[in-house]
């Protein structure tokens, strides 16, 4: 009867070891979430902030390239109606 309660006892310390072992892993797995979600989130932040400075980049271009256009087209017209 003895070996069976040592086993027993043996067997029990095995099944709390793993128990925490198990808890841990599990609250490595929730820290590690946690961590990726908040990397995520940033990265998402991030890029909608680049694209809004891209969206105005672009505005700011057309602009400028429209402003052009206009003083070409107006130097043009002033060289053709002086002729």
């Amino acid at each position: 009867m003895g070996s069976v309660t040592k086993e027993m006892a043996s067997v029990r310390n095995r099944v709390m070891e793993v128990q925490q072992i198990v808890r841990d892993i599990r609250q490595d797995t929730r820290a590690d979430a946690a961590s990726l979600e908040t990397a995520i989130s940033a990265v998402d932040k991030r890029s909608r902030i680049l694209d809004t400075e891209t969206r105005a980049a672009m505005r700011q271009a057309e602009k400028t390239m429209r402003g052009i256009v206009a003083s070409a087209n107006e130097r043009f017209d002033a060289k053709i109606n002086r002729a």
